[in-house]
């Protein structure tokens, strides 16, 4: 890869680490949850039934926990749902 490609993507990672962070300021509340698994055609239903209500970000886990460390704490709680195996 060139030098270029490497610039961009740190660029491209810079911008959407300020994005969201933007948006972690904004909002007081907001959810972290797993996608895996879960189809597209399902996701596009989300994304329609809570437009204008509320906003959709599917982010890196890493790049979260870097945006979120940099605005406020964080207070993981644990899945009071999940399944014991």
């Amino acid at each position: 890869m060139s030098l270029t490609i490497y610039a961009k993507r740190k660029e491209r990672k810079k911008k959407q680490l300020e994005e969201l962070g933007n948006l972690l300021s904004k909002y007081s509340n907001f959810v972290v949850l797993s996608i895996a698994g879960v189809e597209t055609p399902t996701l596009q239903k989300l994304r329609n039934s809570i437009r204008g209500k509320a906003e959709l970000k599917v982010v890196k886990n890493t790049l979260f926990f870097k945006s979120a460390r940099s605005n406020k704490p964080i207070r993981r709680h644990q899945n009071s749902h999940k399944k014991e195996s």
